[in-house]
């Protein structure tokens, strides 16, 4: 369904006989144009996904606090940090819809409850951000998945 997507296995009883059983294999890829009146077209940006209105439900949460984001957001010295972010690759997307939430803490510290896999990285980035020494950004995460096949770093040689 998607460039680079594993189709097959090529197995031999030696390395040589498996690289022939894979050098033979042959694939035939069709054009989406091509899939007829019925089928929809493929949704591969961001962009398109919300002309389309295709979203990902992953929970029904809500957040709700006492002031207002400008209200905060207009808070003196308060560092605002803001943009636009685009990551070509979706290598996360089918594992966790991201979401942190970070509440300063008595003693000028953070409480992050996140989603990410990379609590320490996420971490870092909080203290980095906020201008704190990373022991005074405290992250907290439930169980989550990761036996799927993405992973945040490479296996390290041992």
């Amino acid at each position: 369904r998607c460039v680079g997507q594993v189709i097959g296995i090529a197995v031999g009883a030696t390395l040589a006989e498996a690289k022939a059983a894979a050098l033979a294999v042959k694939v035939e890829y069709e054009d989406f144009d091509e899939w007829g009146p019925d089928s929809a077209n493929p949704i591969v940006t961001i962009e398109e996904a919300i002309a389309a209105s295709s979203f990902y439900e992953a929970t029904d949460h809500t957040l709700e606090s006492g002031r207002s984001v400008e209200a905060a957001l207009a808070e003196p010295g308060l560092k605002v940090v803001k943009g636009e972010f685009k990551l070509g690759g979706q290598e996360h997307f089918y594992l966790e819809a991201n979401t942190t939430l970070a509440i300063p803490v008595e003693g000028g510290g953070m409480a992050v409850h996140t989603s990410t896999q990379a609590v320490t990285k996420t971490q870092k980035f909080v203290a980095s951000t906020c201008g704190l020494p990373a022991n005074k950004v405290v992250c907290h995460m439930k169980r989550m998945g990761g036996g799927f096949g993405g992973k945040v770093r490479p296996p390290r040689a041992r």
